[in-house]
């Protein structure tokens, strides 16, 4: 599936059992564009997660977690998107999906950038003359936003992160390497010292990530002895802001080298 298209992946978690439990939320940008997204997910009278960020071309951003029984529930997913051209931002383009399992299981196709299959949405095919039209029957706040003026106002309103923080979410990096080298070049401290600062380095990263909302990012500490790690995972697990983290094999991080943090959004 190569068309260029911005969907919505829903990819199989699977336990130990070999029993799928759940699913990571995946959007995936096939186009040449780069979005600001906004998205909320809801079912029954609840809001289960709601954020915002940047989406560049040809990549992908896991947005949420979800299990599988929570397909019962007939979940809602309301995606927001603002394209970004050479001309500057388009205006907002706007789309609901509403997860029926006997349709989602027939969904599971190969998902463009991943080369695996996943439950795959289709959310937006077009952009330009034809979005205000396809946005129309989408968002509940739609209408009254499409007679605004300012077509730079974002549909949901009160809900998520002032888009200006956008600016600091698209500067910021997306991992920090804990690596002495790295620290502090040209300067040699003993194990105890350096580990201190590593440590206190991590804890400054993780909480500028968690007051932007960074959706995700890479811890590199090495393989070694495994003290970092531990204490790095020891500090993830005690902070309720953190949805989850792995380790294990990381593109351009081998095995072991690297723990890919998720936080809440």
């Amino acid at each position: 599936m190569n068309n260029p298209y911005l969907y919505l992946g829903f990819d199989e978690l699977v336990n130990k059992e070999a029993e799928v439990s759940g699913y990571s939320l995946f959007l995936i940008n096939n186009t040449s564009y780069k979005f600001i997204y906004q998205f909320e997910w809801k079912y029954g009278m609840a809001t289960e997660e709601k954020g915002n960020d940047f989406l560049l071309p040809g990549s992908n951003k896991r947005i949420a977690s979800m299990n599988r029984s929570q397909l019962n529930d007939k979940p809602i997913f309301q995606i927001n998107v603002q394209p970004i051209t050479t001309s500057g931002k388009e205006a907002w383009t706007a789309k609901e999906i509403k997860i029926k399992a006997k349709q989602f299981f027939s969904k599971l196709t190969l998902a463009p950038q991943f080369n695996r299959k996943m439950h795959l949405y289709e959310l937006f095919t077009e952009f330009g003359e034809v979005k205000k039209s396809k946005a129309v029957n989408s968002l509940r706040h739609y209408t009254k936003q499409h007679q605004a003026p300012v077509e730079d106002k974002p549909l949901f309103q009160g809900t998520l992160t002032n888009l200006a923080d956008l600016g600091q979410l698209a500067s910021f990096p997306k991992l920090i390497d804990l690596h002495m080298e790295k620290l502090m070049p040209g300067k040699k401290l003993n194990g105890s010292e350096a580990l201190s600062y590593q440590l206190k380095a991590f804890d400054k990263y993780l909480e500028k990530a968690i007051m932007i909302g960074m959706p995700q990012f890479y811890v590199v500490h090495g393989k070694g002895a495994g003290r970092l790690e531990e204490e790095i995972r020891q500090r993830l697990e005690d902070r309720s802001e953190v949805d989850s983290f792995e380790g294990g094999f990381h593109q351009g991080f081998g095995t072991g080298g690297a723990t890919k943090v998720f936080l809440k959004l």
